[in-house]
């Protein structure tokens, strides 16, 4: 056939797959670390300061500020994958318990 291939039957072209110089969630957590160096989210003048990486990357990669300092926000990202949660399962069960 003779037609453009398209996303989930979407009549708008597929993006190209995009390849980072430094992973996005490498560039999240460097902002996480500065975060946690100078106790609160840095703005992004205050990255290129302490930030490792060049600012051209969090501008080329995300769609905003906001986006990049997303992880840092939270407290649920990290470098490794974490493929046991049944500790971290337990303990909420047991805040669930009764006390007697």
């Amino acid at each position: 056939m003779d037609r453009v291939l398209t996303s989930k039957n979407s009549p708008v072209p597929r993006v190209e797959k995009q390849i980072y110089k430094v992973p996005k969630k490498t560039l999240q957590l460097e902002v996480r670390r500065v975060a946690k160096e100078i106790d609160y989210i840095p703005s992004r003048d205050e990255h290129i300061i302490f930030g490792k990486y060049p600012i051209e990357y969090y501008d080329k990669y995300f769609v905003s500020w906001g986006e990049v300092t997303a992880a840092a926000r939270t407290t649920g990202m990290s470098e490794k994958r974490n493929g046991n949660n049944s500790q971290k399962s337990t303990q909420q069960l047991r805040l669930l318990e009764k006390k007697e």
